[in-house]
């Protein structure tokens, strides 16, 4: 979970700034005849001038028009992805406590017991629930149904869930991106 943090931190850092020494050489008598008003563009231009191998590209001025059309797309994609994870994890949810039937409480995590549930799930950040299946509680081998609840308990304590919604949020700005999806 840790690795999360890594992409999240680089969204709240400011812009990363190379040193002067790293930028490119200006061309060969490209400061001689650089007016006073004249843009780089027109600089490099002007040095270019001599050779006829030189192309000079300018910025596209259709191109600027479309920085807000894509981010409009990007955020677009990003709300949509929010509500269908909360529209997915509301469902889950409903659908576990449906039937469910408390068997007790380890601190504040309840847990239940649900035909929805095949094996034994944890959810719920707010509130907290281990959904287990039905008759879990009744298991003979008491040492594999203690492991489990241990699993599901430390995914509770140890702060998975909360990794998980914060691991979300990162998905959603970068819905667009496969290397997300899988990780």
């Amino acid at each position: 979970y840790a690795l999360w943090l890594l992409p999240l931190l680089r969204l709240l850092l400011p812009p990363l700034v190379l040193p002067a020494s790293l930028a490119p050489a200006a061309p060969a008598g490209a400061g001689a005849g650089a007016g006073a008003g004249m843009t780089d563009t027109a600089v490099l231009a002007e040095a270019a001038a001599p050779t006829a191998s030189v192309l000079v590209l300018e910025p596209a001025s259709a191109a600027s028009g479309l920085g807000p059309v894509i981010v409009a797309l990007w955020l677009a994609g990003a709300g949509a992805f929010v509500v269908w994870r909360v529209i997915g994890y509301r469902a889950m949810r409903r659908a576990l406590l449906a039937q469910a039937v408390p068997v007790g409480e380890a601190g504040r995590i309840r847990l239940v017991e649900t035909p929805a549930a095949t094996s034994p799930v944890a959810f719920g950040v707010l509130a907290p629930v281990i959904a287990l299946p039905p008759a879990f509680m009744a298991l003979h081998d008491r040492e594999a149904r203690d492991l489990a609840l241990a699993h599901e308990l430390a995914h509770h304590r140890g702060g998975d869930l909360l990794a998980n919604l914060a691991g979300q949020a990162l998905l959603a700005l970068h819905w667009f991106n496969p290397l997300a999806w899988l990780a």
